[in-house]
């Protein structure tokens, strides 16, 4: 253990009340302490507190040690392993042997101790012990018993929390191995020469479901005492002789039910393949288990023998969190026997129910002939028991007879997982041909049962019965090289008796290449509907009068038409069966395959590869069954290759400079566009974005699928500014997808200052696969949350790698944008208010969360800084300005429909009013006059109204303005000032207050 340099250590508790630990401690000044490295092996010796008498002497490879009224003491020879960082199965042989004599009186223990990281674990192994048995009783959690070098230790875990470590303070698991009988005794003097395989104790852990994938900090031999006598002499220890090649045996307790297994990859929670042991297989009653040569393929397997009776057998604890009352499951293994001509297996389930009595369930079952390997399984097994039942148990035993069999390949998986083995192929019933340019074929898994099929022109017969898996299917094969987009509206017509008794479906099947991927469209079915839990549902569609849900599933190392390979399956199933179990069904209907092709690819999945055949299947698994295919008919035709766009020879597939039109950019959300004269990059026109109410709001274009196409790489650029008075993110962003599956995939995202055309590009960026409906947009960033108006401008989409001709501070912008910054403005706003007073006070009493946008706009007496004086000139400007104004009345007219509008802002009697007039309106509509907030009211008064004024008529997107200004004395002012972003905040507070909206 180390902590700021030093190991310490905290010995065990000697009342049965208490957990121990040899807990790490912060040490004191007064401990007692020895370190070091000798001859290549790390040392280290610690008494707490200095307390009683101590004596030890390091050497390389041994110590000598003794210790007397002690509190806590350690003394500890090893390894470490800092660098390189492997973890303990990356290192191979950590182990070593050991050569001990040690008497002790009272609490003390010795074996193998060390941390691991990422996780951090602290670990023990405990060979003997004195007076008390490590680790205690309390929230101790027992894991099984492990056979390691022909010794027996049971495994345990236990949580420190917030406890020191080689990492500081933390909380983290202690991992513990402690031999069933110590190979010491208590009061005397114990000779003992053995090993500890450190690696294997790793492994009896994760067989355990222990996380053993951190790294090796260092492997030690230790002794602790507390509270006890004692002396020791370590003759020799030897890193990496621990290791007998004893083969390793774990049994699980199954009495940490609280940690549930999580199935891998390929959806299996357990996989044995006894290649090493017996794994975590127990013998069930006084049978026999041992590792045997005869296994499946050559491999190794597991013996069973010695048995006495037929239900004896195999048996395999699982955990209760794993296996969940309600769920369906996989289970399944391989088994043979070579001593009678035939005999029947079977797995059944065994469980405690809540009341405590013994119950049994079967799984499957399957007669096993001489000399024969067979699949015994289950893919669709219902876990039917009572919640809250406990200790259950996998077990495999024969019917009637107790000869003795192996297994091999056992599994535990997820719903409709298969055995990750196959019997070999040549026993499958295979029959293949054509009929009139159809295929067919029928396929019998291990040539099972009986099974018929009777092909006909466009039509065929099938039967099966008492099979294992089972398929009939005709269709037509595409070839390779061409997309389903390649052919127009592929409709398979069906018209079929199907009777199914048990797990059966019928449905459209096929396969696509590059990628590989098997399809179904599944019509009906008996028993069990498909795909069962493990598919990923993407979203549901209604197609020809049907709703079907598409699923997703991954087939890995699975036999498909290139041979075994890992794959996709895409699902649609109808949510309503058109067929039902145990009865004749008559089925006459129509696939628009062609569609749900498409409503997979806009669900995400790939469809991109060649389509190779569209086929009727039926289906069987373990079940009996009969179909007559009256009639199938696939038709379809083939389309032509979408014309091919080069770009330009600027290497543009588009660009927009907005000079004629808006180039079919549109608006989003409650945001308006306009072509604006004022600010521009190139030509003379940009396209303007106002009234946006939301971060997301603001203009999009689509993209043409013909050009932009989902796996390539393109150039995006596009020009940007925005009025606001600071700075804003700005995005140029791809939108894909419809409806609720649409989303936002950034392309560029820049931080734009105020008044400066900036340019947004990404000269690669790559449209993801699956991607659909593809959007060009430009908004500020959901961070930023900023609703400004802003401009886009030299706007175009292009080959991978062509450069935008925008640069970054050029273009032309108004005066608005030009206009020097107001003095005193010092958080950007427009104007000098008491808010910079307050802002500038707080500064320079030392606020830390006050930022100045613009500090140089308070440096009145032009000194290059901030003080009390630059303070006291802001108070006599805000003194020396202009009053707010009373009221304001704002003249509106000329625009693109010749508007004539007076809005007037005004108090009354302590109320706040907006006014709302059309002087010539011709149905003389009395004038609109609704309250609004103080609040609301003072932002109107508060706006900088000279600050845009300009010397002539002030025009603003064809809008003509002219204000008066109106003070509490009594004078007034007219301005010409650009009034078009004041007016559309009038608009939205008209309506807000239960005004007119208008347009």
């Amino acid at each position: 253990m180390k902590l700021f340099g030093f190991k310490k250590f905290l010995g065990t508790a000697v009342s049965a009340l208490m957990i121990t630990s040899s807990i790490p401690f912060t040490a004191y000044a007064a401990d007692q302490q020895k370190r070091g490295n000798i001859g290549g092996y790390a040392y280290e010796m610690w008494n707490q507190y200095s307390a009683g008498d101590i004596e030890y002497e390091a050497k390389a490879g041994s110590f000598t040690c003794s210790w007397s009224n002690i509190e806590n003491f350690v003394a500890s020879m090893g390894k470490e392993y800092n660098n390189p960082v492997k973890t303990c199965k990356e290192m191979g042989n950590v182990s070593f042997s050991y050569d001990l004599e040690i008497n002790s009186s009272g609490n003390t223990y010795f074996g193998a101790y060390g941390w691991t990281r990422n996780p951090l674990v602290e670990y023990y192994i405990i060979d003997g012990w004195g007076s008390w048995r490590p680790p205690g009783n309390g929230d101790v959690k027992k894991y099984g018993t492990a056979v390691v070098n022909n010794n027996e230790y049971d495994v345990y875990s236990l949580y420190r929390y917030n406890q020191p470590s080689i990492e500081g303070v933390k909380t983290f698991p202690q991992y513990w191995s402690v031999r069933t009988e110590s190979a010491s005794s208590n009061d005397k003097n114990n000779i003992i020469k053995s090993y500890i395989d450190i690696a294997k104790h790793f492994d009896s852990w994760e067989k355990l479901g222990l996380d053993t994938t951190g790294t090796l900090y260092d492997a030690l031999f230790y002794i602790e005492g507390y509270y006890s006598d004692g002396n020791a002499e370590l003759k020799s220890i030897i890193m990496g002789n621990g290791h007998d090649g004893t083969p390793l045996k774990v049994y699980s307790t199954g009495q940490h039910n609280d940690i549930p297994l999580t199935p891998d990859p390929d959806g299996y929670y357990i996989k044995n393949d006894f290649d090493d042991d017996t794994e975590n297989w127990e013998p069930r009653e006084s049978e026999c288990l041992e590792s045997s040569s005869v296994g499946y393929n050559d491999t190794k397997g597991m013996l069973v023998h010695s048995r006495y009776a037929p239900w004896t057998g195999a048996k395999l604890r699982i955990g209760s969190n794993t296996l969940i009352p309600g769920e369906t499951y996989s289970i399944g293994t391989m088994v043979m026997q070579d001593s009678v001509s035939s005999n029947d297996f079977s797995i059944q389930l065994e469980y405690t129910d809540p009341d405590g009595e013994c119950q049994y369930i079967d799984i499957a079952s399957a007669s096993c002939r001489k000399g024969e390997w067979t699949e015994l399984s289950n893919q669709f097994f219902c876990l039917d028991i009572p919640e809250g039942s406990t200790d259950i148990s996998i077990i495999i035993c024969s019917v009637d007879n107790i000869c003795d069999f192996y297994i091999d390949n056992s599994y535990l998986g997820e719903q409709g997982v298969p055995s990750f083995v196959s019997i070999p192929h040549s026993s499958d019933e295979c029959i293949i041909g054509e009929i009139n340019g159809y295929k067919y074929d029928l396929w019998n898994k291990y040539g099972q049962g009986k099974a018929e099929m009777q092909p006909a022109d466009h039509s065929f017969t099938c039967s099966w019965s008492g099979i294992n898996n089972f398929t009939a299917r005709m269709g037509k094969q595409f070839g390779k090289g061409k997309n389903y987009k390649s052919y127009k509206d592929i409709v398979l017509d069906y018209d079929v008796d199907y009777s199914p008794d048990g797990n059966s479906y019928l449905c459209v099947y096929g396969w696509t290449q590059e990628p590989l991927v098997e399809y179904y469209i599944v019509e009906g079915w008996g028993s069990w509907a498909p795909p069962g839990s493990g598919g990923e549902k993407k979203r549901s569609v209604s197609l020809n009068g049907n709703k079907y849900d598409i699923y997703r599933v991954t087939r890995y190392n699975q036999p498909s038409i290139e041979g075994t390979s890992t794959f996709q399956q895409y699902w649609s199933v109808r949510q309503t069966s058109g067929s039902q179990n145990g009865k004749t069904n008559h089925m006459k209907g129509s696939v628009d395959v062609s569609k749900h092709f498409q409503a997979w690819e806009n669900a995400g999945l790939d469809m991109s590869g060649s389509l190779y055949d569209v086929n009727l299947s039926i289906e069987g698994y373990q079940s009996d069954g009969y179909a007559d295919v009256k009639n199938i008919d696939i038709s379809y035709y083939e389309t032509r290759p979408d014309p091919i766009i080069l770009p330009d020879d600027d290497g543009n597939y588009f660009k927009s400079d907005f000079e004629t039109n808006f180039d079919d950019w549109y608006s989003t959300g409650t945001s308006t566009i306009n072509r604006d004269q004022y600010n521009y990059y190139n030509g003379n026109y940009s396209l303007k974005i106002s009234e946006r109410s939301d971060y997301w709001q603001g203009v999009v274009k689509k993209l043409d699928p013909s050009i932009f196409k989902p796996g390539k790489t393109y150039s995006f650029s596009t020009g940007v500014l925005q009025n606001s008075g600071k700075s804003v993110k700005m995005q140029l962003a791809l939108q894909q997808g419809r409806d609720e599956n649409w989303s936002y995939l950034d392309i560029a995202t820049v931080n734009t200052q105020s008044g400066e055309w900036t340019k947004l590009e990404n000269t690669e960026f790559t449209i993801p696969e699956g991607s659909d409906d593809l959007y060009l947009c430009v908004a500020t960033t959901e961070d930023e949350d900023e609703i400004c108006d802003f401009f886009i401008d030299s706007v175009q989409g292009s080959v991978k790698g062509t450069i935008s001709t925008v640069i970054t501070g050029q273009g032309r912008t108004s005066e608005i944008l030009l206009k020097d910054p107001v003095m005193g403005d010092i958080n950007s706003d427009g104007a000098l208010n008491i808010a910079d007073l307050l802002l500038l006070k707080k500064w320079l009493l030392g606020s830390c969360n006050v930022e100045l946008k613009n500090w140089k706009a308070a440096d009145f007496n032009n000194d290059n800084k901030l003080d009390v004086f630059d303070l006291c000139q802001m108070r006599t400007a805000l003194i020396l300005n202009t009053e707010t104004p009373v009221s304001i009345n704002i003249k509106e007219t000329g625009g693109y429909m010749g508007v004539n509008r007076i809005w007037k802002i005004y108090e009354d009697n302590g109320k706040f009013l907006l006014k709302y007039e059309i002087p010539d309106d011709y149905t003389d509509t009395e004038p609109i006059i609704t309250e609004i907030t103080k609040d609301e009211y003072h932002e109107i008064m508060s706006q900088n109204y000279e600050r845009n004024e300009s010397t002539g008529p002030a025009v603003s997107d064809g809008y003509y303005y002219k204000t008066v200004i109106t003070y509490k004395n009594g004078t007034e002012k007219t301005t010409n000032s650009y009034m078009y972003d004041i007016v559309i905040k009038l608009k939205k507070l008209l309506a807000q207050n239960n005004g007119t909206v208008l347009i």
